[in-house]
């Protein structure tokens, strides 16, 4: 079979994708009370630029979260969403895999099937939004005065300068293409990975540092089990008179960086993303974490593969930070 015919499937997949998916951004405007148009304009300044880095998207997809939640009349519903569309619009990257595995190149059937899934794929999510629609009526003047709204601002918007915009976005996918169906993708080889040696602390390594903390373990519930909790496979939490340690185990990275997004947000609802922002950084071996003092305490969130830990202790203690170091958090 013409290897270029899959490749050019593989590459109107993009915009398909795009298309059925494009039903669940406009619930999440709607629950917020903004057309699109609105959401780009209060965003300018508090989201940051888009880049190819886990530590930036995360930072992106926070900032994102927390103008929609602004104005939502339904919190709940509306994060439930958004990790919705994270995962829906992450299966149109999903197309191209089989042009940079060079393995797959004369395997065209392979090649066929996956394209065809995941085209099957946007099929269930686009006839998803019909019934999310029927399931969740708007109020009717609500939902014709936010339309009216978003053709006004459409014929604002969409000027000479943003159609130029969107046909350098287009010539950047279609360069994408040309690369990948010229046989530019075998250039995509896996390289090694330099490794620290380190890995993730476990749930025993975490069961004896509480214990030999003298930390209460029996009938100590934890405080975010809730999040991701499809994906949360252990868990423990110990406290003092004044101090606690959390700690999470999930099945998947993407389990983990949901739960340290969620737990961060619900700790700084009255910060604007980007004050968010000067309370986190990489950490030494890997992950991301964050701290963050109010009310005299000092809270740890932090982040490592499929690792989650939620700490706190009083401003100015160093035992939190002491068991970070002992299980390999934080640097000795």
């Amino acid at each position: 079979m013409n290897f270029f015919l899959l490749e050019l499937f593989s590459f109107l997949l993009i915009p398909w994708y795009l298309y059925c998916t494009a039903w669940i951004g406009r619930e999440l405007f709607a629950l917020s009370g903004m057309t699109f148009w609105e959401f780009v304009q209060k965003g300018e300044g508090r989201v940051p630029t888009a880049t190819s880095s886990r530590h930036s998207r995360s930072r992106r997809n926070r900032a994102i979260l927390s103008l929609l939640m602004e104005t939502s009349r339904d919190q709940e519903e509306t994060l439930r969403l958004f990790k919705r569309y994270c995962y829906s619009t992450s299966l149109a990257f999903l197309t191209f895999i089989p042009s940079l595995i060079p393995g797959m190149w004369d395997n065209w059937k392979v090649f066929l099937a996956w394209d065809v899934a995941l085209f099957l794929a946007g099929l269930v999510i686009k006839a998803q939004g019909r019934g999310y629609r029927e399931k969740h009526r708007l109020d009717p003047l609500q939902e014709e005065e936010l339309e009216a709204r978003q053709r006004r601002q459409n014929k604002t918007f969409l000027t000479k300068k943003s159609l130029v915009v969107y046909g350098l976005v287009g010539l950047f996918f279609l360069g994408m293409f040309v690369v990948i169906a010229t046989g530019g993708g075998q250039i995509f080889r896996a390289q090694p990975t330099q490794s620290l040696g380190v890995d993730p602390p476990t749930m025993n390594d975490v069961d004896t540092m509480l214990y030999a903390m003298g930390f209460d373990t029996e009938d100590v519930s934890t405080s975010y089990w809730m999040y991701e909790e499809s994906k949360l496979e252990q868990q423990v939490a110990g406290t003092t008179r004044d101090e606690r340690f959390e700690f999470y185990v999930y099945s998947d990275d993407d389990g983990s960086l949901g739960a340290y997004n969620a737990i961060c947000y619900d700790l700084t609802r009255d910060l604007e993303p980007d004050q968010r922002d000067a309370y986190e950084e990489p950490l030494p071996f890997g992950g991301e974490g964050f701290t963050y003092t109010k009310d005299g305490m000092t809270y740890y969130v932090l982040c490592w593969e499929n690792t989650v830990v939620y700490a706190y202790d009083p401003e100015g203690g160093v035992r939190i930070g002491n068991m970070l170091e002992g299980l390999e958090y934080f640097e000795h």
